[in-house]
């Protein structure tokens, strides 16, 4: 389902962009692949991924390459030449459907989801192609991951978490490193992005049934658990969990609590060297509706210091002041439900919550 947009608002987004400059909505006939559509159009604008997917070769079949397919739309976007309109992302979704039978049929998608599974069959691809390239298949059944080569779509998005546990009897600690594409963390109501990531490490005790196996002790005993953020991306996908398993529904629940994201943050970048890393804010892919089955996806977009509204079809101006309306709030299903930052090199001053007038509880300040 799209928003109807005003020719006059069309005359405005055109009047408002250089030449060669197009924003461009994607087609949903169907009104079943918005899902797809918003993580598009925060993956063509995240600039170092785009040109990474322009400028990649491969004598493959463009339909059994999702980075061929993913180049041909961003060269449509790239080559359009009215100053609004929309592109079909056909071949792509039936490159998906047909890879993956959970985004077949009609039924309402996670754009989480679906971005999750398209960056990891971005990233297969670019694998295999190292792979030739080396001229051999990797061998070793336990490969030390400190050799392997990233692919350039890791050196955009991935990041490493680390997880310790620590016995409770022995005091012996445990280390295990793990990549992530996107960074889920739980949420609070009436909080901020910034708050719920300091809670991200915070440590959970193991007892009872989910007691941890200590290989010291040779046996199950009461553990210590935390999650430090090892290594931060280049470009940080921030994956707010809003939905939640209810027992006694026996469903998943839409949490439409208010956390405010600030268009600017500052993340520790790992807890051993106390390094920081800042980002701006230059997209949001923004549930709208009562659950996970149920709904609609937009995405809000920065580019050349404008934020547009991305609704399939339809793209409309939006003053950045609105972006609060999408902190989440109980009157209404409005709600962000993924966050891309871009790493700025430089440290700057902190600018204010979205919503000046924002309260948020338990948030220290951040400098």
């Amino acid at each position: 389902m799209g928003n109807s947009g005003s020719n006059s608002n069309e005359k405005e987004i055109g009047s408002k962009f250089a030449e060669g400059e197009h924003p461009v909505g994607f087609e949903n006939k169907s009104a079943t692949i918005c899902y797809a559509n918003s993580v598009l159009q925060t993956l063509y604008y995240c600039e170092p991924f785009r040109r990474r997917v322009l400028e990649y070769r491969s004598t493959e079949s463009s339909n059994d390459n999702p980075i061929l397919l993913l180049q041909d739309i961003f060269n449509m976007i790239g080559s359009f030449k009215k100053k609004q309109g929309c592109l079909s992302t056909k071949k792509l979704m039936s490159y998906v459907k047909d890879k993956n039978e959970m985004f077949r049929g009609d039924m309402h998608q996670d754009s989480h989801e679906f971005l999750n599974w398209f960056l990891n069959e971005v990233n297969e691809t670019l694998q295999k192609k190292d792979k030739k390239k080396d001229g051999k298949e990797m061998t070793s059944p336990t490969p030390n991951p400190k050799l392997k080569r990233k692919t350039w779509l890791e050196e955009i998005f991935e990041g490493v978490v680390t997880t310790q546990t620590k016995c409770l009897t022995c005091q012996t600690t445990t280390e295990r490193d793990e990549p992530f594409l996107d960074l889920g963390i739980d949420l609070e109501q009436n909080t901020s992005i910034s708050y719920c990531i300091k809670n991200f490490s915070n440590a959970e005790v193991l007892k009872d049934d989910d007691k941890f196996h200590c290989d010291k002790c040779k046996g199950l005993h009461d553990a210590e658990k935390k999650v430090l953020i090892k290594n931060l991306p280049n470009t940080l996908i921030i994956h707010l969990k809003r939905f939640k398993y209810d027992d006694q529904l026996k469903r998943l629940v839409k949490l439409n609590y208010k956390v405010a994201f600030p268009s600017d943050i500052r993340v520790e970048a790992n807890k051993e060297t106390g390094s920081y890393k800042y980002y701006d804010l230059y997209g949001v892919v923004i549930h709208i509706g009562p659950g996970l089955n149920y709904g609609h996806y937009v995405s809000a977009i920065k580019t050349n210091n404008k934020w547009l509204l991305f609704d399939d079809e339809y793209v409309t101006l939006l003053d950045e002041r609105q972006l609060a309306n999408y902190f989440g709030h109980s009157t209404h299903t409005k709600a962000a439900y993924l966050l891309f930052y871009q790493a700025v090199s430089e440290e700057k001053e902190y600018k204010t919550p979205l919503n000046p007038n924002h309260e948020e509880r338990k948030m220290q300040d951040e400098n």
